[in-house]
């Protein structure tokens, strides 16, 4: 699929050998983000703020944009919870609330062939943007935030949940997450935001520039990034999402480690790792129990699969492209970076996740 047209110009000089671009983008390799909330009625909608024509919806509002999207042939939807869990006085009530969302979605989609990968993001998120369960006197609760994890993990396995989000933001978060899918039944997927950084272009839609959790990678931290991947993928992901999803490089430095044992081996054992791993005891720990066992963390390695994400402020980015210079502009640039994407993971990807899926395809851009 290549919805962008340009004129061929007849060139006397070129380095072009391949006159065709050697992936194509299909609906079946695109994953629709869906915002959804308990706070909206079941049949409304509200826009998402700083995301001109995205919008929030209430359950029954999702599932009908959930089935539009698939009749346009795809099958894969991350479906982001933006409502907060945690605010309730007992968490498990926050948690019913969520199954029962979940449920309720389910059963509008009864018979489709549809891969949720659900994003847990606003279950615990805080007022300045951090990701955790808080007691009342507003400090984070460790015991409470494994324990929404783990039920996490349990519930949409339970369910029979294609895919779960992890955020890139606790450190033992996908360990925790893996083992409430184990107790649920092993029936969903990890799907680890393990590179996750602390970039600007995540929150370009705010007023204010310096927005910083303190719990994302720094940008530019490359050897923390890869490795955090690899522990992940130690501790059970099973798809490494790149997030911003204009970081090729991480793809292509992830695929090589993946694919590479000596490599990846010189990495674990490498002076900078050792640094790293030196302040945190997890890391340690983690560190020891892969390189005890190559052969286990060579089938986990060989078993993963990637995907890319676009962050909410590269979709702001084209949005004010497609006023400046017209949305077919937007729209080139948007198949570039999916082209991109997909071309450096190659047959590891496993999908592209963009809340501007459906209005690509139906020939328009959010904007």
């Amino acid at each position: 699929m290549s919805n962008i047209e340009y004129e061929i110009l007849k060139p006397t000089f070129t380095r072009r050998v391949i006159t065709q671009s050697s992936v194509v983008i299909s609906p079946s390799i695109l994953s629709q983000a869906v915002d959804v909330s308990s706070h909206v009625d079941k049949n409304a909608q509200k826009p998402a703020k700083g995301l001109p024509g995205y919008f929030t919806y209430g359950w029954k509002r999702a599932a009908e944009e959930i089935i539009k999207t698939h009749a346009m042939g795809v099958k894969n939807i991350s479906l982001r919870f933006v409502s907060n869990a945690s605010k309730h006085d007992d968490i498990n009530a926050g948690l019913s609330e969520f199954e029962t969302l979940i449920s309720l979605i389910l059963r509008e989609l009864v018979g489709l062939d549809i891969n949720l990968i659900v994003d847990p993001f606003g279950l615990a998120l805080t007022q300045d943007g951090q990701w955790g369960v808080q007691n009342s006197q507003g400090e984070f609760d460790k015991e409470r935030t494994y324990e929404l994890l783990e039920r996490v993990g349990y519930i949409l396995s339970i369910n029979k949940i294609h895919g779960v989000v992890t955020l890139g933001r606790i450190p033992e978060e996908v360990k925790m997450t893996k083992k409430g899918i184990v107790s649920g039944g092993g029936n969903t997927k990890i799907y680890s935001f393990s590179q996750n950084s602390e970039t600007s272009t995540a929150y370009v839609y705010l007023d204010s520039v310096g927005h910083n959790t303190g719990q994302k990678i720094l940008p530019g931290n490359i050897i923390e990034m890869d490795l955090w991947a690899l522990m992940d993928i130690w501790h059970g992901a099973d798809v490494s999402v790149i997030k911003p999803m204009e970081s090729y490089h991480l793809m292509s430095s992830l695929k090589h480690f993946i694919s590479d044992e000596t490599a990846r081996s010189l990495f674990l054992n490498s002076e900078q790792v050792s640094a790293i791993a030196s302040r945190h005891r997890f890391i340690q720990e983690t560190i020891k129990e892969m390189t005890a066992n190559p052969a286990i963390l060579s089938e986990k390695c060989e078993r993963l699969q990637l995907a890319g994400y676009t962050v909410s402020g590269t979709t702001y980015m084209l949005s004010l492209l497609a006023h400046e210079k017209g949305p077919d502009m937007a729209r080139a640039r948007l198949e570039e970076m999916w082209l991109t994407a997909l071309g450096v993971m190659g047959d590891r990807c496993a999908c592209l996740i963009d809340r501007n899926v459906s209005r690509f395809l139906d020939g328009s851009i959010l904007c």
